[in-house]
């Protein structure tokens, strides 16, 4: 209600605006947010934090190319700037743009003296991984490793590659395992634990550890569509073709490009071995 009683009253304060907009995003209301962001952005035009807060927002709504229209034109965009942008061209699929921000990100904190950051080092080495670059996405993930042994999601990030890629499945195991342990109702670590016991051909620990993932899928309300694509190929060798194919379908509806057509040659299969059947 004060939050409410706020925005009612913030028509003419750009930094009013936005620190309203950035409570409502905090409280994961992002259509709200945006809005009074855009509002202060109208009221100053050339303001940076205004911009990068704006494209923050639209980046959480999927709005990625509205979000790289807000930082166009930015003098030597810092590194915040850089960051979003990277994110932004990723979602779009453009890794080459992507791994380009990233570069200039690191020139530039190179430049200031600033130590390696870990997020940035693993958003690197995602777009590296997407973009079939495997092994030095592996080098990138180990060195964020060695900056920080303990944390849950590297240790995660860097097994799940390694299943991913078929390598070091006894490793990637035991990497994944202490950050199950470390955040047991991960729904992201509990599909890699499934991921590297189906690499593994543990199949039925596989199945459990999927059931147990879509189980914290549904809780959490957010869907994923890798984690729809790893329980189609989960159920598929355990013997459940029919329900496979609904995993599948369901990942379908956000894929693109090749990504797209391997879950249909996907989907015909099961389908043609049912028919069999």
């Amino acid at each position: 209600s004060i939050l409410e009683a706020l925005r009612e009253n913030a028509t003419t304060n750009p930094d009013q605006l936005l620190a309203l907009g950035q409570h409502y995003f905090d409280r994961d209301e992002l259509e709200t947010a945006e809005k009074l962001i855009k509002k202060a952005l109208f009221l100053n035009l050339t303001s940076l934090p205004v911009r990068v807060n704006l494209a923050y927002v639209l980046n959480a709504r999927e709005k990625h190319r509205e979000a790289l229209q807000i930082l166009d034109f930015i003098p030597d965009p810092p590194a915040g700037v850089l960051m979003i942008r990277g994110q932004a061209f990723f979602e779009l699929g453009k890794y080459d743009e992507a791994l380009e921000c990233m570069e200039k990100l690191e020139q530039k904190r190179q430049s200031t003296g600033k130590p390696v950051d870990v997020d940035v080092l693993l958003f690197k080495a995602t777009v590296l991984d997407q973009s079939g670059k495997t092994d030095e996405a592996i080098q990138l993930a180990e060195q964020a490793l060695t900056i920080m042994p303990d944390s849950p999601i590297t240790l995660n990030f860097l097994g799940y590659v390694l299943a991913d890629a078929d390598r070091e499945l006894d490793r990637a195991e035991q990497l994944i395992l202490r950050a199950v342990e470390d955040l047991p109702d991960s729904m992201a670590f509990r599909d890699s634990l499934a991921w590297v016991y189906f690499r593994q051909g543990r199949h039925l620990e596989a199945l459990q550890e999927m059931n147990q993932t879509l189980r914290l899928m549904h809780d959490s309300g957010n869907e994923d569509t890798i984690l729809f694509d790893h329980a189609g190929e989960i159920y598929a060798v355990n013997g459940f073709p029919a329900t496979a194919v609904l995993f599948f379908s369901r990942s379908l509806l956000d894929a693109k490009g090749v990504e797209k057509k391997n879950i249909l040659e996907k989907i015909e299969k099961l389908q043609e071995s049912t028919t069999r059947d």
